[in-house]
Parts: C-alpha cells; structure tokens; sequence
C-alpha cells in the first residue's frame, strides 16, 4: 500500500516503468482512467494523511506529472473516475465537497474534468458508496455500482444522463461488482465480483458475468 511503483500491460505480462522520482504517493483510494479527448492517462490519489485534497496526475509517457490545479474534494475519501460518453469527460463521483469537520459529516460530489481542474456539477441525487463506474457500450451511458452491503443493503446500478444519476434500468445484479470492464472485442458491459461482499480475509472465487436481455449470465 505504501508502494510508488508504476507498471504497464504489454499484452502478455507486466513491466515495470522508470517513472523518476516526485511522483504520486502511494496508498488506497486512488482511482485512473483513460481520457480519450486529451489522448491522456489521469490518475486521482487519495488526500495525504487524510487531509486536504486528492491530486490529480497525467502520465507524459515517461513520468507522472502533477496538475497544480486539479485539486478534488476536501476529505478523505476513496473516489472513482471514469469517462462520461455523453460530455466527452472525465467524471469524478465519491469525492467530498464538504470539509470534514461540518456538522452531518461528508457528503459524496460528482465532478467533471475539463482538461486542467475538476469542476463540481450540482446534481439532486449522489449514490452512496460506489465501488466500481464504467461506460455500457449497448446503453452508452456511465455505469456506477452503490455496492455496499452493509446493514442488509442491496447493490444498485446508476446511470449518469448527462444532469443527474438516476437508476439504471437492470436487474438486481447477482454479485456486488467491485469492478466494471468492458470487453473491447465484442463491446461487452462485464461485471466481476465475489459471492460474498466486503469480507477480505475470505478466499473467494472471482465471479465474471455480462447482462443478455433482462437477465445477468455468468461467463
């Protein structure tokens, strides 16, 4: 978790990057993603010593380079980034817009990335514990799982419509997704997931399953 190291999938195996030194900090609730409109990798870290806000890296192609600018949330919270089909952008969705130390706590924000800063949207609704945001390509709309179980609670899938999050029109998915992918060689919306969420020290197989209709089937 403490590690700094950067390594790239060149098909068959991973290989580690000379990134230099000065880059992102190590550690959990981190988030990157692909950002097509600028031909850019963006990497969002977690607030250090759970203070201030995330920062906000782009990957030159040799090093990590940090955006002064790009500043998101003010707490310490995991975020998830992911690019939205619809404003051709990055979306940001988790990250808190209010300090820590307000009365009632955090609130999680929706943010779009303009190429330089991130710039909150001011949305009606905010799903609360997201683990996982990606694009369906058969809906072209951006995905996110509220996939916390906690207290009896069921996963729930949003869909961003370009104002909002509004919930999305699947069946109650048979796994909570810690992950959304697509399959780029048919355009497949899979969601990977263990039988029984939230609980690290059990050994689990990891379940892989794709939406045909109105019905989710494991792959």
């Amino acid at each position: 978790q403490s590690a700094t190291d950067t390594w790239a999938w060149d098909g068959r195996t991973w290989q580690k990057l000379d990134a230099g030194s000065g880059g992102p900090p190590g550690g959990e609730g981190s988030d990157m993603a692909w950002d097509p409109s600028s031909s850019e990798m963006v990497l969002v870290t977690r607030p250090a010593g759970s203070r201030g806000g995330g920062e906000t890296w782009v990957w030159s192609g040799a090093h990590w380079v940090r955006d002064v600018a790009g500043t998101v949330g003010t707490s310490d919270a995991g975020i998830l980034i992911a690019f939205d089909p619809l404003s051709k952008a990055l979306m940001a969705e988790g990250c808190c817009l209010a300090p820590s130390d307000r009365a009632g706590g955090t609130q999680p924000s929706t943010w779009r990335w303009n190429g330089s800063a991130w710039i909150p949207l001011v949305t009606a609704v905010h799903p609360l514990d997201g683990s996982s945001m990606e694009e369906d390509p058969s809906l072209r709309r951006l995905v996110l799982c509220g996939c916390n179980l906690a207290g009896g609670q069921s996963p729930e899938m949003w869909i961003w419509n370009g104002r909002d999050w509004v919930m999305g029109p699947y069946p109650p998915p048979p796994v909570a997704p810690e992950a959304e992918v697509i399959d780029p060689a048919d355009s497949q919306f899979l969601i990977l997931g263990s039988a029984i969420s939230g609980v690290d020290a059990l050994r689990q197989t990891i379940q892989v399953w794709t939406l045909r209709g109105t019905h989710w089937l494991r792959l």
